[in-house]
């Protein structure tokens, strides 16, 4: 996917009434912007747990479910890539979403916005394996989110 402009598709493999397209596409697009990639194609797959554990295994040699996992499909080469483009691929999951949001106290709906713009930050770049990076990254996240209304969905329960 080459693209000229920003470019968000929600492909939903679970239907659930609580799924909220639009703040997904709200937190990506502020994310996007936030960081000059106004050329970017994300899509972002929603999908249930017992195919995310499939691809848990698959791609990262893992058991079990996770929340969120994200590819760069972007062009391999640097020199091709422009500054102001990413291509990736987003994939959360609805049954995890709503597990964790009812055991934290907001709505499946922002766990689940929560979880596509965590895979967004880490195809910009952001990493959490080290506890001074998951704080910042989960300082930006809460901007975000705050940003396009929501909230505070990460800091709420880290209290």
């Amino acid at each position: 996917m080459h693209c000229s402009q920003l470019s968000i598709q929600i492909l939903q493999r679970v239907r659930y009434r609580w799924i909220k397209p639009l703040w997904v596409r709200r937190a990506l697009r502020a994310a996007l912007k936030r960081f000059g990639k106004t050329q970017s194609g994300i899509t972002v797959v929603i999908t249930d747990d017992s195919e995310m554990a499939r691809l848990h295994r698959r791609f990262l040699k893992k058991r079990g479910p996770t929340d969120v996992m994200a590819f760069d499909l972007a062009e391999t080469r640097p020199r091709h890539r422009k500054k102001t483009a990413l291509e990736g691929e987003v994939i959360v999951s609805a049954e995890t979403a709503r597990r964790e949001a009812k055991d934290r106290g907001h709505s499946p709906a922002a766990e689940l916005t929560l979880y596509a713009l965590h895979g967004t930050l880490h195809l910009l770049g952001f990493r959490d394996g080290k506890s001074s990076d998951a704080q910042a990254m989960h300082r930006v996240e809460d901007e975000i989110l705050t940003e396009i209304g929501l909230g505070k969905i990460f800091g709420s329960f880290q209290k």
